[in-house]
């Protein structure tokens, strides 16, 4: 995902300026979106200026390319100069058995990572290229050193809560939608990508859980009601939810009597 300037639309295809000057053919991801509007949009191919295009279409754009950046330059819009994409645009937690916590900017990129619980800060010493790194490319990385430290559970769940600072959801579904189709790519994953109110965020934060692991609690508790269960989450995703902190707590009680057994036995020596 990249932010830039729509200047053509077509059927099947934009034509964006970027933040970096480069033209590229895209698909916008708002159906909203209008000639001259800043907007987030999927590149077709990698960047490569104007290459690609005819030499009528180079034409056709060279008096809009300079109309736009003039505009740019009159405006003073921090479009190139201002990292406005710093601001941090969501929150991501993902839970394997490692629960890592992701802040993101507007354009999907990593800013920070946030470990859990222990597992999870076994995983964080290993990583230190996140920065900037896209977040579909990010969370691969994670699930890799997960499954090679054998950090997995059983039936390979991962759930990817997103929690928005604006209010800009439900337009960000189709984002939500993009990362799980990509992340679906691993096929012997179950992936559940799904958004996450910024109450239920705030709560987890004060509670020190995940996100998601309070989304579970509150469908459990019936917290919340059908309708909002309804708009947030699927039945499939329902059922991996309700699965993964089913087998969690599972885990949980038999560590549990291990360690008590432990114990006792330690105490009979």
């Amino acid at each position: 995902m990249k932010k830039g300037i729509m200047m053509e639309q077509h059927e099947d295809y934009a034509i964006f300026i970027s933040k970096d000057g480069a033209i590229e053919k895209g698909r916008q991801k708002s159906d909203n979106a209008e000639i001259g509007m800043e907007v987030l949009y999927e590149p077709i191919t990698n960047k490569q200026s104007i290459q690609g295009l005819s030499g009528e279409q180079k034409k056709a754009l060279f008096p809009k390319v300079l109309t736009f950046t003039f505009i740019l330059l009159l405006l003073a819009v921090p479009f190139y100069v201002t990292p406005f994409s710093n601001e941090v645009f969501a929150y991501v937690t993902v839970d394997i058995n490692p629960s890592i916590t992701l802040e993101i900017n507007e354009d999907y990129h990593v800013k920070e990572i946030h470990a859990n619980n222990s597992d999870a800060l076994q995983i964080i010493k290993q990583i230190d290229d996140y920065k900037n790194k896209d977040i579909e490319e990010f969370i691969e990385q994670i699930m890799d050193r997960c499954e090679e430290a054998g950090l997995i559970n059983e039936e390979k769940n991962i759930l990817v809560g997103i929690s928005f600072t604006t209010d800009e959801f439900p337009d960000n579904l189709s984002e939500i939608e993009d990362i799980e189709q990509h992340l679906l790519q691993n096929a012997d994953w179950n992936i559940a990508a799904f958004h996450v109110p910024e109450e239920i965020k705030k709560r987890a934060d004060e509670e020190k859980v995940s996100m998601n692991e309070m989304l579970a609690e509150d469908i459990h508790e019936t917290a919340l009601n059908e309708l909002e269960i309804d708009t947030l989450l699927d039945e499939q995703e329902k059922e991996m939810i309700d699965s993964f902190y089913d087998e969690k707590e599972v885990e949980i009680m038999t560590l549990e009597k291990e360690r008590d057994e432990k114990q006792t036995d330690d105490a009979r020596e």
